[in-house]
């Protein structure tokens, strides 16, 4: 409209084209173009002014770049950060971490939203942590839990995180941190004690088998029932792990 001040959209150009003595060099250009009014209101002139924003440019691309990375690296690791405002008990998120619960990003916005899907016995575990560490008990937050999905089951859940911003007393105003799906890793784990405790099942039947492993110092590592009772009864020793 005539006499508002025009600003251009950003420019992406090479004066090299327009001007061969200039150096071969892109850069990006902000614009902006004023008009200036005699007394009587009448515009005769403008003023055409224009900033060099290539770095400026140049950060948002880098930024964009390692933004994209990271949500790339998230995703694969099952990983997302989250932040909460300790005086308001609101919540920011990376989606991803509602999406690992297959929930929509709009059901959460307090942290007692995600509270309601810890598992009960995990509940006062994860509450304890946070409170230990908002007392400046702990150096960070660090629980493992179980949580609710959509689906009724439970994934089990690392989170860790610390304290970001205090107030001017010391008083902390932020956490942020990071969720981890580690359910893979617990099934694993309780797959691998069930391998093992059907194993030492079947060590410790073996009443006339002696089974027994050392170290490299001859110290003992494990030893079934019999190879104790043999070592107690032919040689008078009171066997034990470590010696």
């Amino acid at each position: 409209k005539k006499g508002e001040v025009v600003h251009f959209p950003d420019i992406y150009y090479n004066v090299h084209d327009f001007f061969p003595k200039f150096t071969d060099k892109p850069v990006w250009i902000r614009a902006v173009l004023f008009p200036l009014a005699n007394p009587s209101g009448v515009i005769e002139r403008f003023v055409f002014m224009h900033e060099d924003i290539t770095l400026h440019k140049n950060a948002e691309d880098a930024l964009r770049k390692n933004n994209s990375r990271l949500e790339l690296a998230m995703q694969v690791a099952n990983m997302a950060w989250w932040e909460m405002d300790i005086t308001t008990g609101s919540i920011t998120f990376n989606k991803r971490k509602t999406e690992m619960l297959d929930f929509p990003p709009e059901k959460f916005s307090h942290y007692k939203d995600f509270m309601a899907l810890i598992h009960p016995d995990d509940y006062e575990k994860a509450m304890d942590a946070m409170r230990q560490h908002l007392n400046m008990l702990t150096n960070t937050y660090e629980v493992e839990y179980r949580i609710l999905t959509k689906s009724g089951e439970y994934k089990w859940f690392y989170d860790i995180g610390s304290i970001v911003e205090k107030d001017l007393k010391g008083a902390p105003l932020k956490v942020t941190g990071l969720v981890l799906d580690i359910s893979n890793r617990k099934q694993a784990e309780e797959e691998l004690k069930k391998t093992q405790s059907l194993l030492v099942s079947s060590v410790e039947s073996q009443k006339d088998t002696l089974i027994y492993s050392i170290d490299h110092n001859y110290k003992y590592l494990y030893f079934n029932k019999s190879h104790h009772d043999f070592m107690n009864t032919t040689y008078n020793k009171d066997v034990e792990l470590g010696l």
